[in-house]
Formats: C-alpha cells, sequence, structure tokens
C-alpha cells in the first residue's frame, strides 16, 4: 500500500510536471510561429510600398481612363483609406513584375511595333501599359493591339534586344475583418466572406489582375488583427522634408502626390488562444489598451449588449511599427 501511495504521488507530479512543460513549449511554439507570421507581413507590405512608382509617374496623367482597367481607376502612385475605427487601406500603383523581354534581332530596333518573348501577360484590357528597362525609363506606353508575340505601341520606341518588359500593377494590402469582428470586402468583388473560413483575421495582399473569386489565393499572414498607415509628405513642395513637415499623419487626402514616407503599424496575434494568459490589464493593473496609430484598442470594451470586443483576452500579441521610405517617384 505505501509502495502504491507513493508511485501515485510520483506519477502526479510526473504528469503534472509534464503537462506544465506542454503547454509551455505550445505556448512558446505559438508565439514563434506569430512572431514568424508577423515579420512575413511586414516585409511584404515594406516590400510593396518601396516599389511605389516604379515605373510611374509621380502623378499619373490626368484624363478620363488613363490607368483605367490597369490600375482601377487609382489616380496616384499612393492611394490611402485612413480609418481611426478599423483597419486602413493602402493601394500602391508599380511597375514591378518583368512579364518578358524583348526579341529584336537586329539588337536595335525602332519602332511602334515590338516583338517579345512572351506577350501572354498583356492585352488591351488591363494589362495595357508597359515599359521595357532600361531604355524607357520612369515612364509606361499604352498597348493598342496584341497579335502572337508582337505588341502595337501607341508610342515609337528604340529598344534593345533583351530589355526586360514591366507591367504596371496596382498592389492593395488590407485586412478581411473589421474590429467588431464583421467582414470586409478586401479584393473589391462585393463579396466579404471569409476567404479561408477560418474566421480568424487575415492580411492580404491582392492585385489588379488577381482573381477575385478565390480571395485565400491573395493572404499574406493569418491573425493579424490591425493595420495602420501613417505618412510624411513635402508639404510646400521643395523637394525636401524639413522642420514641421517631419511629423507622421493619419490622413493624407489631397497630399497623396507628395508622399514620401509610410510608417506601418500591425498588430498581430497568436492563433490559439492560451487558457493560462489573460490579455486584459496592464502590469499596473490599468485595463490594456493597444494603441495602434490613431486607433485605440481597449481589450475591456463592450456593446450595448455587455459582450466583450472581438479582440478576444486569451491571445497573446505584439505591437510592430517600422518606417518605410518611397524612393521611385522623379523625387
Amino acid at each position: 500500500m505505501v509502495t502504491l501511495a507513493v508511485s501515485a504521488v510520483v506519477v502526479v507530479v510526473l504528469a503534472g510536471g509534464y503537462l506544465t512543460h506542454k503547454r509551455g513549449y505550445e505556448s512558446e511554439a505559438d508565439l514563434r510561429d506569430m512572431e514568424m507570421k508577423a515579420q512575413m507581413a511586414m516585409n511584404t507590405v515594406k516590400g510593396l510600398i518601396r516599389t511605389a512608382g516604379l515605373g510611374c509617374e509621380d502623378n499619373f496623367k490626368s484624363g478620363a481612363g488613363f490607368f483605367q482597367g490597369a490600375t482601377r481607376s487609382f489616380a496616384n502612385v499612393i492611394t490611402s483609406l485612413n480609418r481611426n475605427d478599423g483597419p486602413d487601406s493602402l493601394t500602391v500603383v508599380t511597375g514591378l513584375r518583368a512579364r518578358t523581354r524583348v526579341n529584336c534581332a537586329a539588337g536595335t530596333c525602332t519602332n511602334n511595333v515590338i516583338q517579345v518573348l512572351d506577350a501572354g501577360g498583356f492585352d488591351t484590357g488591363p494589362g495595357r501599359y508597359l515599359f521595357p528597362v532600361p531604355s524607357i525609363r520612369n515612364r509606361f506606353v499604352q498597348v493598342l493591339d496584341v497579335s502572337g508575340t508582337a505588341l502595337t505601341l501607341d508610342t515609337a520606341l528604340t529598344v534593345h534586344h533583351d530589355d526586360l518588359v514591366y507591367r504596371v500593377n496596382a498592389y492593395t494590402m488590407g485586412l478581411d475583418m473589421d474590429g467588431d469582428g464583421s467582414r470586409l470586402d478586401v479584393d473589391g468583388d462585393g463579396s466579404g466572406a471569409d476567404g479561408d473560413g477560418d474566421n480568424v483575421p487575415d492580411l492580404y495582399v491582392h492585385d489588379n489582375l488577381a482573381d477575385l473569386a478565390d480571395e485565400s489565393l491573395s493572404k499574406v499572414a493569418d491573425g493579424v488583427e490591425d493595420i495602420q498607415f501613417q505618412y510624411i509628405w513635402d508639404m510646400d513642395g521643395n523637394g525636401l522634408i524639413e522642420g514641421t513637415e517631419w511629423t507622421w499623419k493619419d490622413d493624407p487626402a489631397g497630399n497623396l502626390d507628395r508622399i514620401r514616407a509610410v510608417r506601418v503599424w500591425l498588430l498581430i496575434r497568436s492563433l490559439k488562444p492560451d487558457p493560462h494568459f489573460e490579455d486584459t490589464h496592464e502590469a499596473d493593473g490599468q485595463p490594456k489598451t493597444y494603441i495602434v496609430a490613431d486607433h485605440r484598442i481597449d481589450l475591456d470594451t463592450q456593446d450595448a449588449n455587455g459582450i466583450d470586443s472581438h479582440f478576444d483576452h486569451r491571445f497573446h500579441r505584439r505591437l510592430y511599427v517600422e518606417t518605410v521610405q518611397v524612393r521611385n517617384r522623379n523625387l
């Protein structure tokens, strides 16, 4: 009997130690996963912002239809949707991806019809603008016709064999869930359905030629609860950021063509709740609050029915803030 009693105590102690170790391991693994997803999300957003304006004029030419279709009518290199009660979104226009190369048998060709290795990335609708590099710098020309591997352009160009040929793209970054748990239409297809069906807030990046029917193809990272953007712009247009211009602002309305730097805020949470963790109070006992740019998130907030906010208390969270310079805008 004594042996059985001692064995039972040992088993209980070992089981308790095992469970404690297991919980700690799972919590650490979830935190590492959260940090990796945050880094991936931040790197993706920063990388796209850095390419804003690559191959574009600082402000697109005025006139109906100039970039319609190619960029869903965005009128600037950077287009911002600022919200202080929910996640922001940001669209950048860039000729980021090389779609093909010039195929010029003579080495150098001057014509408004150019031969390319593959014309599949271009058409007279959404993909109708391109620029060859390095022959043409920072300017798009329009594709009027596609015939096999021949592209008819609106301008005669002098191009070189093996020039890279880029197409204009518009990339929109935003979340698929609002702070109250409602779904957001992240890709403009009229549907707010959860793209991956897990009811977790996710960061999406979709381009103007993405398949709008399948939002899951555009997901970058899950567990992103808030994203906010702040801006610095050249107020007086002298090409310098100086004095009071070095102040981060939340809404760049009317100054989109003068933006020179973007600050990115990401609030990301662990994917699994931790029953042994409560993200409800600060060390001094005050209600837990996250300040994400102009957005305040209080985890003790309740709605009119006494229901806790969408930001569940049992998740670990991290707030990441980084700054990106905008470099490709005819400065």
